[in-house]
């Protein structure tokens, strides 16, 4: 193998490993389990205590990817005294569900598949219930983690399942963010906006959190299930309007008239009964700050760290490359330099009858590509984009990575990245050259993770 291939490859195993050190580091079931502490008459939910009567109980309700890996470091923690006190019900991806002790993993939706389901209306309507039946004694705690909108259904009477998913669709395809999104699954959910908190009847209800939203905002993260907040029908009627024509889809005539008279009505918010304490134990700064260690342990300078990033996926991944290629021009010979950010990129679908698949991981990274392939010389690199979640758009993929070899091999293959690009057909460009980052489900979601590696010689 050529010294130049070889290289190439040295730093795309060496991104690999700065990115799963970043998603390492955000693991939910260790999180959690170091969030517990128990003594003889109570224990602390990271810092927050509670003291227990004899017959007092703990119910575990939640919902999202990382779900699974977070009931299982409660259980871990807490040890068989408590545990014995437990019951729950926590709804996950199917692909995440495995037996545990005392807490139930309810399969929510299909892998891959961000929207609602029956199955999750189920599960949704099993947990309303388990803790509208706890009394003042009692502790409840939440585990909320990202993808729990899709995975904690509840629909206003008079809407049907079938609604808000076309919503959901029409919202998505249209680009809507996810305040936007969320701000419209309040409005039409029993559950979200604080309608889990206002169902429950403990004394004390304790939320912790695997933030998946730029800024952490408690209100969004899953919808804020366990924040108080009523929802605000106009703002959601505005959404949908602006929305409705971009993602092609009509919007059903039982939710406008449903938020119509939502919004001619005073919307009162019911007090809730109990005491409500939020814990946000994992977001995309740890993720990102822990990747920056992993990096600088393997000898790379770090050239620029940033967190929670919003921006357009293909438009990110063109700045992401321009960006190496002018630090390549910067950087001494032999040195090795290093690029981490994260945050959550939006993809703008296109109108197309063709073959469809990818997600904003693997769509950024496809732009990327294009721009390198546009330089005269390059510098050995990597570059690889992917959810902390496992996860990248409707695939089993969690992003992609390029170096100076996937270059070559799309030239040998005489592929057109552009093509692809047009079309948001990122994954089987990906598939067919083997830079396609497979994970499975990493029981944690903190938005997506980026690494950029530049260094050695320059060569054509």
């Amino acid at each position: 193998m050529p010294a130049a291939q070889r290289h190439a490859h040295d730093l795309r195993d060496d991104a690999l490993t700065i990115w799963r050190s970043g998603v390492e580091a955000v693991d939910s079931e260790r999180l959690v389990a170091r969030s517990i502490r128990t003594w003889k008459n109570g224990l602390s939910i990271n810092g927050t205590a509670w003291s227990a009567r004899p017959h007092s109980r703990i119910c575990v309700v939640g919902a999202g990817k990382a779900g699974a890996g977070m009931a299982a470091g409660l259980e871990a923690a807490v040890g068989p005294e408590w545990l014995s006190r437990i019951t729950g019900w926590v709804n996950v991806p199917e692909d995440c569900v495995r037996p545990l002790q005392k807490i139930h993993l309810h399969g929510a939706r299909p892998a891959g598949l961000n929207e609602p389901t029956a199955a999750g209306v189920t599960g949704t309507a099993r947990i309303l219930e388990l803790v509208s039946e706890l009394d003042p004694d009692d502790l409840c705690i939440v585990l909320i983690s990202g993808g729990g909108s899709a995975l904690l259904p509840a629909p206003l009477a008079g809407i049907t399942l079938e609604d808000k998913q076309q919503v959901t669709r029409c919202l998505m395809r249209g680009g809507a963010t996810i305040e936007e999104l969320n701000g419209v699954r309040r409005a039409l959910s029993q559950v979200k906006g604080g309608g889990l908190l206002r169902a429950c009847r403990a004394g004390l209800l304790v939320t912790l959190i695997f933030s998946d939203v730029i800024g952490d905002p408690l209100e969004t993260i899953a919808s804020g299930p366990t924040i108080n907040l009523p929802p605000d029908p106009k703002a959601a009627l505005a959404t949908l309007q602006r929305f409705a024509a971009v993602g092609g889809e009509a919007i059903p005539s039982r939710v406008i008239k449903a938020l119509e008279q939502m919004s001619q009505q005073q919307v009162k918010s019911t007090a809730p009964i109990c005491r409500a304490v939020q814990h946000v134990i994992g977001n995309n700064r740890v993720a990102v700050e822990a990747a920056a260690r992993s990096a600088q342990r393997l000898g790379y300078s770090l050239l620029e760290l940033k967190w929670d990033q919003p921006g357009e996926a293909a438009n990110a991944g063109r700045l992401l490359a321009a960006q190496l290629m002018r630090l390549q021009e910067q950087l001494a010979v032999g040195a090795k330099g290093c690029v981490i950010s994260g945050g959550e990129t939006t993809v703008q679908l296109a109108r197309t009858n063709g073959p469809q698949k990818g997600g904003r991981n693997q769509e950024l990274v496809l732009a990327a590509a294009v721009e390198m392939l546009a330089a005269e010389q390059l510098q050995p690199f990597a570059l690889l984009s992917g959810g902390t979640d496992g996860e990248d758009g409707p695939t089993d993929a969690a992003g992609a990575v390029i170096d100076l070899d996937v270059l070559q091999r799309i030239k040998q293959a005489q592929l057109d990245p552009q093509q692809f690009l047009s079309v948001n057909n990122s994954y089987p460009f990906f598939e067919q050259l083997d830079a396609l980052i497979k994970t499975g489900p990493t029981h944690t979601n903190v938005m997506d993770l980026r690494v950029g590696l530049i260094g050695g010689e320059a060569v054509p």
